[in-house]
């Protein structure tokens, strides 16, 4: 097997599911990839193997090149070694991977060397690659004998350590400076550090500034600016001497800035290829976000994704548009705001546990009260709420699923109602209700008829049994209608006298039956009830 350069086949993964239109890739997907890719290539590849490349299943030996191959073709390339030759073109203008020489410039380094600790990612992946950092950075975050340059930030960066929200927060700060190509400053993050001989976890309080670095069409690079203010946090009474520090910090941030900005001639070498592929790979997303756009409008069943901790109405379909009773205004409104009517209700704390937790919740009768034409009127639905994750342990939004079955549920509780109503009048007129089955002779009867009957034994009665308590020539007609012998008519009306089991008497009776002739002659279900008259017959 030839090797395989990690990060190719990353990014390979990455575009097949771009071009698949999945936001993530789950082992209960990898059935739908495998069936695209087949589809679309002519190339099977199984279910397993799909999971094996995307690690929901265990495999000890790397992709063979014919899976190599197939996820290629599928994502646009002609072969495996076509795509890592146009990754590896890339990489030549990807400063985090390749002509690392420019960032360890003398004149580069000399502009980081200040007192303010920075750190510089790479702005064009996903992954936020950390591209250097200087001195001050090493010194105030304790990486001397953990060096992270040219690793993922987000693999740097260990969530279990930051406080709150704190990974959500940074993780919106980030988008926001590469999205409005404007500097971001962040509230005070708290994120603990390993410090002293022992290594032990101090509580750290963080203040984080992000500059974008801008090449004509978009932000290349992102500049963090990071400062431990633990003492102001901690330490109310330290706060004129932390102004103090900022102040002076400032100074020193302006000329890194003013200092930062002749250091971009140098990059500009860079722009031209990067510009291009940022340009190729936004259009992919565009067409991808426009087939994924066409998919939630269409779809048969109610489906909607909240974003943030506001559950921002993201995206709508008007399915659920009109399960609300609302417009399409409620695109881009906070939840709470767009159903006023929920205030009270627990969806708004289910979908914060959903986003705090990560952990799926799924309800196959909710139960809701929405404002339609001026009144709260119950509705039901089968929900599912599903967090969706771009950066393990984070959630970015949630993803809704819903059916409603308001018609089923009202249908079920005003059939419960009816069976409540007739059981209590059976029981008030001491009715008895049977039934047999005729091809296995099963006979089922209610507690008046075995009243009636005078049936006192812990053991079930048999229908023989009962037809023998029946007089002539009674007995000999109800025999030939369960047999057949008589033809079928779909309803009787007969009035004998039978002897009850416990005391001999003789009673008369009304037997009222009817015959289900709708399904196979070998499966006929003879029912109905039975009433005593009085006196018997002489």
């Amino acid at each position: 097997m030839f090797p395989i350069d990690p990060r190719h086949l990353e990014t390979l993964k990455s575009l097949t599911l771009l071009v698949a239109g999945l936001a993530m890739a789950t082992a209960r997907n990898c059935s739908a990839i495998s069936r695209a890719i087949s589809e679309k290539t002519g190339m099977a590849i199984s279910e397993a193997t799909v999971k094996k490349v995307f690690g929901f299943a265990m495999s000890r030996f790397s992709p063979s090149g014919y899976t190599l191959d197939a996820l290629a073709i599928y994502c646009g390339y002609k072969s495996w070694v076509a795509f890592t030759r146009d990754q590896n073109t890339h990489d030549l203008a990807n400063p985090s991977a390749a002509d690392t020489r420019l960032f360890e410039d003398p004149l580069l380094m000399a502009l980081l060397d200040t007192a303010i600790p920075m750190v510089l990612l790479n702005a064009d992946t996903v992954e936020l690659t950390i591209i250097t950092y200087n001195n001050a950075y090493t010194i105030a975050t304790h990486l001397q004998d953990r060096p992270v340059k040219g690793i993922a930030f987000w693999e740097a960066f260990d969530p279990a350590q930051a406080g709150g929200s704190g990974p959500t927060l940074l993780l919106e700060a980030f988008h926001e400076a590469i999205v409005t190509q404007k500097q971001v400053q962040m509230p005070p993050l708290q994120y603990n550090i390993l410090s002293g001989k022992l290594k032990i976890r101090e509580l750290s309080w963080w203040d984080v500034k992000i500059v974008p670095v801008i090449y004509a069409e978009g932000v290349k690079y992102l500049l963090l600016q990071v400062r431990n203010v633990t003492d102001q946090i901690v330490h109310k009474d330290a706060i004129e001497q932390a102004i103090m520090r900022e102040l002076t910090l400032a100074e020193d941030l302006a000329t890194s800035n003013v200092k930062l900005a002749a250091a971009n001639d140098q990059l500009a070498e860079l722009n031209n290829t990067l510009e291009q592929r940022v340009f190729e790979r936004t259009q992919k997303l565009f067409e991808s976000e426009a087939k994924q756009r066409k998919l939630i409008d269409n779809t048969p069943i109610a489906i909607a994704v909240l974003k943030g901790p506001e559950h921002v109405v993201e995206t709508a379909n008007q399915k659920i548009i009109n399960y609300w009773g609302k417009t399409a205004r409620v695109i881009g409104l906070p939840l709470a705001e767009a159903l006023p009517e929920l205030e009270g209700q627990p969806f708004i704390k289910i979908l914060d546990e959903v986003r705090e937790t990560g952990i799926p919740y799924v309800n196959a009768e909710l139960e809701a009260f929405l404002n339609f034409e001026g009144q709260l009127v119950p509705r039901y639905y089968d929900m599912i709420y599903q967090p969706i994750q771009h950066v393990a342990g984070v959630t970015d939004s949630i993803f809704i699923v819903a059916v409603d079955i308001t018609d089923h549920v009202t249908a079920r509780k005003q059939l419960e109602g009816s069976k409540t109503m007739l059981q209590l009048a059976v029981n008030a007129a001491n009715i008895g209700i049977w039934s047999v089955v005729e091809h296995s002779g099963e006979f089922s009867y209610n507690d008046s008829f075995a009243t009636i009957m005078g049936w006192e034994r812990d053991e079930l009665m048999t229908c023989e049994q009962a037809i023998q308590q029946v007089a002539e020539p009674c007995r000999t007609h109800i025999a030939a209608i369960l047999t057949g012998k008589t033809g079928f008519r779909e309803e009787y009306d007969l009035t004998c006298n039978a002897q009850r089991f416990n005391d001999g008497e003789v009673v008369k009776l009304r037997i009222m039956s009817k015959v289900n002739l709708s399904g196979p002659e070998a499966y006929r279900i003879f029912s109905g009830v039975l009433h005593q008259l009085m006196p018997p017959f002489e």
